[in-house]
């Protein structure tokens, strides 16, 4: 049996007593203070200990280890409106000015707010430490390449707020990638992260406005002369077709009908569209991307205006060759297919050619099945056209960066619709561009 004398300080309103206690006990001895964290955002201010010398525990509440000098002996100083109880605390004591003659004293603590405190928000899951290939499946990125995304958009998505605990970048993150890989509504993504509807509707403006304002980062048209090099080696290894730098093709994302200027959206395939040019490389890789023309514009027309297609027409761009459609206009550096082929070789330069321009086809349908919120199957893009075009920007970036970590390729699925399925006008070819075809033809494939 130990007997052990402890001394503490008893705090009232009026006087401070100093009292000693002596107590027996038959069991070991356990310590005023054990570890355990202050209670969130609240600084505890005072604590009165029981008259037993011994500190009862409350709840789930541990109050061990706390040194004496956080504590405050000005109980007076705060007016009875201001004191905040800590969670688990149930005892609240009106009469203030008694409470150090009661005979039996529980540990009360007596709390205040800091100024402008962070307001904790409840638990969510993190779907970080999901594994690798469920993050693939439902987020269409790896670890990795999530954790690179949050690098680099972190200076965008930080919010500095006096008023709650902003959502994490990884958060906000995650939270947009499972929109755009899903294409479901808002309140659906919000629901598998516990983020309210209004929050994924923020996160998904401020993330794709973060992805667009660095599409140069990760969309690049081959400049240096070993990427040209590259470049044109892989095209040729797919049906040995010579000089290409890359394949162009139009898709129709569809959205919902806008408020203004309705009729130029409805594409020839009779929906409303935005008209997406998409150029792309041997390994499905896309070099240059267009993403602001209505439904109805033709996709020539699209390629002309372009950036690529206006330094292509002033000779600024490397040597070789873009490979289109028959939609799109014959010219010295675009090489289009032989409608109908009147010798073997024309025949064979059309096989070749359109082998090799299938790149951009897969290419095309390869992102849709990633990011089902540019696919008819996900719906339409329930957003006016300047939101929808940025989210389809976001949605070639993040294609680019999974071809940058070298992430599996999903399967196309059967209801990919073609656009070489609903046939256009074919404008008249150009006379330089047929005679750099015919010395192709006669040079390679004779």
């Amino acid at each position: 049996m130990n007997t052990h004398i402890h001394t503490h300080t008893c705090v009232g309103t009026n006087t401070t007593q100093r009292a000693t206690h002596e107590h027996t006990h038959t069991h070991t001895h356990t310590p005023y203070f054990h570890p355990c964290p202050l209670p969130g955002p609240l600084i505890v201010n005072t604590v009165i200990f029981g008259t037993d010398g011994r500190i009862p525990f409350f709840a789930d509440d541990d109050i061990s280890d706390i040194p004496l000098e956080l504590f405050s002996t000005a109980i007076a100083s705060q007016s009875p409106a201001k004191r905040q109880w800590a969670p688990g605390i149930k005892t609240q004591v009106s009469n203030w000015s008694a409470i150090h003659n009661r005979k039996l004293m529980e540990v009360l603590w007596v709390a205040a707010r800091e100024e402008n405190p962070p307001r904790p928000l409840r638990d969510r899951m993190d779907p970080l430490t999901l594994p690798d290939h469920v993050l693939i499946r439902q987020y269409r990125l790896s670890r990795p390449a999530i954790v690179f995304l949050a690098d680099n958009l972190s200076n965008d998505l930080k919010r500095e707020t006096r008023r709650s605990t902003p959502l994490p970048v990884v958060l906000q993150i995650m939270a947009a990638l499972r929109f755009y890989a899903s294409g479901s509504f808002q309140m659906v993504v919000g629901g598998t992260l516990g983020v309210s509807q209004s929050s994924i509707s923020r996160v998904v403006r401020d993330v794709s406005n973060a992805l667009c304002r660095r599409a140069r980062q990760f969309i690049k048209f081959p400049a240096t002369n070993e990427e040209c090099i590259r470049t044109k080696q892989q095209f040729f290894d797919i049906a040995g077709f010579p000089n290409v730098l890359g394949a162009v093709d139009g898709t129709h994302i569809a959205i919902k009908a806008p408020s203004d200027e309705e009729d130029g959206f409805v594409n020839r395939k009779n929906f409303h569209s935005i008209n997406t040019q998409v150029i792309c490389d041997a390994t499905l890789r896309v070099t240059d991307l267009v993403a602001k023309w209505p439904g109805s514009t033709h996709d020539s027309f699209i390629l002309m205006n372009s950036g690529t297609g206006i330094k292509f027409n002033e000779g600024e761009m490397p040597d070789g060759w873009l490979l289109g459609g028959s939609g799109y206009t014959l010219r010295p550096w675009l090489m289009t297919p032989i409608l109908h082929p009147a010798t073997e070789p024309d025949e064979r330069y059309s096989r070749a050619q359109r082998k090799t321009r299938s790149v951009v086809e897969r290419c095309i349908g390869v992102v849709k099945s990633r990011f089902r919120c540019i696919d008819r199957s996900g719906g339409v893009l329930q957003y006016i056209p300047e939101r929808a075009c940025k989210i389809i920007t976001c949605a070639f970036i993040l294609h680019n960066i999974c071809i940058m970590y070298r992430l599996p390729i999903p399967n196309i699925t059967d209801d990919h619709d073609p656009e070489c399925d609903v046939p256009g006008p074919v404008p008249a070819p150009c006379n330089s561009g047929i005679q750099v075809r015919q010395d192709l033809i006669r040079r390679r494939f004779m």
